[in-house]
């Protein structure tokens, strides 16, 4: 498993899941051809919802995406997807006839004139209704305490950020002295607990993590588990015995072979392996003891280091962050 995905969930698996609406927003790498939106699930408990660069201009690899807890009701907003920037847009169901629009934004410092209108123009129409917007949106002459600006685009964005009547809550720098990451909100009371912890694996930004204040919709999520010490081994051996494996991949490329191996192999678990049914565990085997240690022992050094600003602490803060287990 990536490393970065596994700092994800150790971060996640450290705050106790304090809140049902957990996501992992921001940008990706190297993710081949350039894709549409997608929905699916990279790791139990979770839905990815995913947006490419290629969908927005001429670009590989990159993009933005959310974890959320797949307790969560949650949908793609296709209306607020559809404009040309690099924002990503779900639906929250908060209850009967009520959602909560939460929407990952990436303004890179190139971006072209129309992908910055149509990012603004998105902010707008997401802030008509309660709405949660977070992101890297890259202006860092913005001083949030003043309102001040050193550029065009920072005092458009400041207008908008005020016609809307959105919160800004991230008050610490998030990269170098600059405040590029944001959570804006349409409800003040909306988050709570925000931190700029330390450095999210090898990206030169901070995480930023908060609690979202929301009343949700939530599945009632239960899943089946095979009980393999239970199985009847002696006729799973005979069913794999008896298939003639050399007709079956007769005439077939790579692709089909395996996809042919893999629906035999399901079909004789499910035939021989009794299952159970029981509540979805918060606990996923990766994130074990050593890395849960290992993540509260870094951001112990960080914090130490931001208290005190020596070349000494930061030089320990980063030995700790290279450590080899979490890769």
């Amino acid at each position: 498993m990536p490393r970065q995905i596994r700092e994800i969930l150790a971060s996640v698996r450290e705050t106790g899941d304090r809140g049902r609406n957990t996501g992992a927003p921001g940008k990706y790498g190297r993710s081949g051809n350039p894709t549409s939106l997608r929905i699916k699930t990279l790791f139990c408990g979770y839905t990815m919802y995913r947006k490419d660069r290629g969908t927005i201009r001429d670009a590989r690899g990159g993009g933005v995406l959310i974890y959320i807890n797949a307790n969560c009701v949650s949908l793609i907003d296709d209306s607020l997807n559809s404009f040309k920037c690099e924002t990503l847009w779900i639906k929250i169901i908060t209850g009967t006839n009520g959602f909560l629009n939460f929407g990952v934004c990436y303004r890179s410092p190139n971006a072209p004139h129309e992908e910055v209108e149509n990012l603004f123009m998105v902010i707008k129409e997401a802030s008509k209704h309660q709405a949660v917007i977070v992101g890297d949106f890259n202006f860092p002459g913005i001083n949030w305490n003043m309102l001040e600006y050193n550029t065009v685009n920072e005092e458009i964005f400041i207008k908008i950020v005020q016609d809307c009547f959105l919160t800004q809550h991230v008050q610490e720098p998030t990269r170098q002295s600059n405040i590029l990451d944001l959570v804006l909100t349409t409800e003040p009371n909306m988050i709570d607990n925000l931190t700029v912890k330390e450095n999210f694996s090898a990206s030169d930004h901070q995480m930023v993590e908060c609690e979202l204040t929301a009343e949700t919709v939530v599945n009632e999520v239960i899943k089946t588990r095979y009980c393999y010490d239970k199985a009847n081994y002696d006729e799973i051996k005979k069913a794999l015995n008896d298939i003639k494996w050399s007709e079956r991949f007769l005439d077939k490329g790579v692709e089909e072979i395996w996809k042919i191996f893999i629906d035999i192999i399901h079909d004789i678990i499910d035939t021989h392996v009794p299952k159970q049914k029981c509540l979805r565990t918060k606990h996923h085997p990766w994130v074990n003891y050593k890395v849960k240690k290992m993540i509260k022992c870094r951001s112990k050094k960080w914090n130490k280091f931001k208290a005190t600003k020596t070349t000494e602490d930061f030089i320990k803060y980063k030995k700790q962050e290279m450590q080899p287990q979490l890769q």
